[in-house]
């Protein structure tokens, strides 16, 4: 090894990542060295992140996730935390292959052509000169299809979702070089080096010196191809190249003077197609498995690692070891930088003595710490204060792992074996609300409505762009508009793969992409706003009924207890302390899941702001009880923070949704209701997720055929039941008969009455002109 490359392996890790991108093209290609530098500097003075928020770059975390401080109005309320609920999204993925390869597999879409401008002419014309041997190269594929875009921008080695996994997509040569060039990326407060632009610039100022200098040393450049071509040769397993089977340096190059004119064209063609195709898609951690016995709470078999193998012939999204939609290795790193946030805002520090701790906590108090509970409340029982849930989604799942493994370390409490809750995905309130049949049926009358036709009619140049770009009809682009487009295009562009995107996303530094991003927001927006939020509302309410469940039910226990004590007290019995274990403990509830949920979450409760969320966003629930009576009385004689507080307590909320606070604009949170301009009235929030979702308007035509089919309905059962009772005429069994020999019967005896009461009338008529001439005959009688 030369003095230069050893410099190199020694400073891996350092923040210079520019320094030692420059090393390697330095000791690789002396002579590319100089064309490097020029290029390297002009990167380094270039701004850090060129990133959309949605992408959630690792140094942005921290200040675009942190729990922000309680107002100064609710520090001076006695306050204490019970419970947060936090809904978390997963964090960055690959791909899903449906959104991403299945509408680009015409051969004629803007995704399978060469469109880059900025390609050195050299390697233009290596790639068009020899196509028969870049198609060659991919043989073994002939039925996948490839993305074809310009020079890539940043070395694969070195994209903290391309890292080298031990699942054997790699030569053991490219797997040490894919190590020594990446640096330690595993420490929750260490950078990814793939994320600064500066490494970026020096990659490609590598890729483009290396092919800027290939004609002066045919046999260097042989010998050493550009790092992408490793992983087109290695996911491909194509026999085709010469280069491709060779173990080390020393082998190739004594191959490539025996034929310098075969190697440097099967070079060319090799640095082709990994161009075409672009890096791989590495995923460095594999999910393990293990068949646990709930009886006795222990694994009953031995672990299982899954490691997912790429076809011999696959050369499309996922020849590497991801699978399709799988968490990417910056995703763990943010959700590491999750759970650490969430231990510094919500876990105390260790305390000796009590009355260190009684200090500890007015100190919290005084500085806005949220304690919920201490290390030592952890440590004792984690699985009482921790409590996880999860969609049954693999990328969901490993989310939830890497924020509880650095949300124990970060409170310097061993990684602990938790259970996780899951549901069936289908019926999941996590995922079942959004994919129901009426939130599909409210948002196509949203969509059907004269003002959404208002809207859509601004995108309709930008639909015949890409129609005419992607070589789509216009029908499929429906069916992919605006949403699935633009998955796709940000998993691109968030892993460094925006350089493979089509020519006419990236024309004005991505200014479309930009566009797509706003309108696919605008028709997002306006379907759960749509009816006073009725399709988010059906879509949250299966999430909102668990909610409310385990918000209330320690409420209400902790109620009961209270009561019981109060009662105990009365009675003169002194014998609390059997009723004190039971009393419920403040814990912190994670909920990992999906952009989706989010926005239906915040778009019931009326706050959604209308922007997509970015990965690993947070969407916090801080359930506090408040005990306005020990305003400005001391609490330090309590032998615990539970014990001597004045039952007229209530409780309050506050929502923080990535770092912002969203309790004042949720509705109902005005007047008496809102204790601090961060603190609303629990039963505002729990009102708001018990209301059922508001009836939409139903359109005029849609009543018309209402009252139609209502008319139908009552002629229909008038002729079966005039059917019925011809029927019974017709066919005269008792048991049949029954019900109309009743109606019958009824008839006669009204009938009947009708006629003893006309002769009953009619007799008492009769009686009475009697008695009249009866009356009148004596009178004329007494006169005589």
């Amino acid at each position: 090894m030369s003095s230069c490359c050893w410099i190199s392996s020694a400073l891996k890790g350092s923040p210079s990542r520019v320094l030692v991108a420059l090393l390697l093209v330095s000791c690789s290609r002396p002579d590319a060295g100089a064309a490097a530098l020029g290029v390297a500097a002009a990167a380094a003075a270039a701004p850090a992140a060129d990133y959309p928020e949605y992408c959630l770059k690792e140094w942005t975390v921290q200040d675009r996730r942190s729990v922000p401080p309680l107002s100064a109005a609710a520090q001076s309320l006695n306050l204490q935390l019970q419970q947060v609920h936090a809904l978390v999204r997963h964090g960055a993925r690959a791909p899903y292959d449906r959104n991403c390869w299945v509408w680009g597999e015409g051969p004629d879409s803007g995704l399978h052509k060469n469109s880059s401008g900025d390609s050195s002419s050299s390697s233009s014309s290596s790639a068009s000169s020899s196509p028969s041997n870049s198609d060659t190269s991919s043989s073994s594929s002939s039925g996948g299809h490839r993305h074809v875009g310009p020079a890539p921008e940043q070395d694969a080695l070195r994209s903290d979702a391309e890292r080298c996994p031990p699942v054997g997509h790699h030569r053991q040569a490219d797997c040490a070089a894919a190590a020594e060039s990446q640096g330690p990326g595993e420490e929750i407060h260490e950078g990814e080096g793939s994320s600064l632009s500066p490494a970026t610039a020096a990659a490609a100022a590598e890729t483009t010196a290396a092919k800027t200098a290939a004609p002066l040393d045919d046999t260097h450049t042989s010998s050493r191809p550009p790092p992408r071509a490793l992983s087109a040769e290695d996911s491909s397993n194509s026999s085709s190249s010469s280069s491709s089977s060779a173990g080390g340096v020393d082998s190739t190059s004594s191959r490539v003077s025996e034929t310098p004119r075969e190697n440097t064209v099967a070079g060319a063609a090799a640095a082709a197609a990994a161009a075409e195709l672009g890096p791989p898609w590495e995923c460095a951690f594999q999910e393990e498995l293990g068949m646990n016995d709930s009886r006795s709470g222990e694994l009953a078999t031995p672990s299982l690692v899954k490691k997912y193998v790429a076809g011999p012939a696959e050369t499309g999204l996922f020849r590497g070891s991801c699978v399709p939609s799988s968490l990417l290795d910056e995703g763990q790193a943010q959700l590491r930088r999750i759970g650490a946030i969430l231990s510094q805002a919500y876990v105390a520090g260790a305390s000796q003595t009590q009355q260190q701790q009684q200090q500890q906590q007015q100190q919290q108090q005084q500085q806005l710490v949220h304690r919920l509970f201490s290390v030592e409340e952890l440590r004792a029982a984690p699985h009482r204060r921790l409590l996880l849930r999860s969609t049954d989604i693999s990328r969901t799942l490993a989310s939830g792992a890497f924020l509880l493994e650095a949300f124990f370390k970060t409170c310097g409490v061993s990684p602990q074996r938790m259970q996780v809750e899951t549901h069936e995905v289908t019926s999941d309130p996590l995922l079942s609300g959004y994919a129901s049949t009426t939130v599909s049926e409210l948002r196509r009358q949203a969509e059907a409505s004269p003002e959404f036709a208002a809207l859509t009619a601004k995108h309709h140049k930008i639909k015949q762009q890409l129609v005419q770009h992607l070589h789509l009809s216009l029908e499929d682009l429906e069916a992919l508009w605006p949403e699935v487009i633009v998955d796709c295009a940000l998993t691109y562009y968030c892993s460094n793969r925006r350089h493979l995107l089509p020519s006419l996303l990236q024309h004005n530094d991505f200014a479309l992409l930009r566009q797509l991003q706003q309108i696919n927001d605008q028709i997002t927006n306006f379907w759960t706003s749509w009816a006073e939020a009725a399709a988010a509302a059906a879509a949250a309410q299966p999430l909102f009924q668990e909610l409310v469940q385990k918000i209330l039910a320690p409420i209400r226990k902790s109620q009961q207890l209270k009561q019981q004590q109060q009662q105990q007290q009365q009675r003169g019995s002194s014998s609390t302390a059997a009723v004190a274990p039971d009393a419920p403990e403040p814990s912190l509830s994670l909920y990992m899941t999906h952009d989706v949920t989010l926005i239906a979450v915040l778009a019931a409760l009326r706050v959604y702001g209308g922007v997509w969320p970015p990965y690993a966003s947070i969407v916090a629930f801080e359930v506090y009880e408040h005990f306005p009576q020990q305003q400005n009385s001391s609490t330090s004689s309590s032998s615990s923070s539970n014990n001597g507080r004045d039952s007229t307590s209530s409780h309050v909320f506050r929502i923080v949704y990535n770092g912002e606070v969203l309790t004042s604009k949720m509705p109902g949170c005005i007047g008496d209701a809102l204790l601090a301009p961060d603190l609303c009235s629990l039963d505002v929030l729990i009102r708001s997720m018990q209301t059922p979702p508001p009836q939409p308007p139903v359109p005029q035509e849609k009543q018309h055929k209402q009252q139609q089919q209502q008319q139908q309905q009552q002629q229909q059962q008038q002729k079966q039941q005039h059917q019925e009772g011809r029927e019974q005429r017709e066919d005269n069994p008792p048991e049949r008969m029954g019900h109309y020999r009743q109606a019958q019967q009824q008839q006669l005896q009204q009938q009947q009455q009708q006629q003893e009461q006309q002769q009953q009338e009619q007799q008492q008529q009769r009686l009475q002109e009697q008695l009249l001439h009866q009356l009148q005959q004596r009178q004329r009688q007494e006169e005589m």
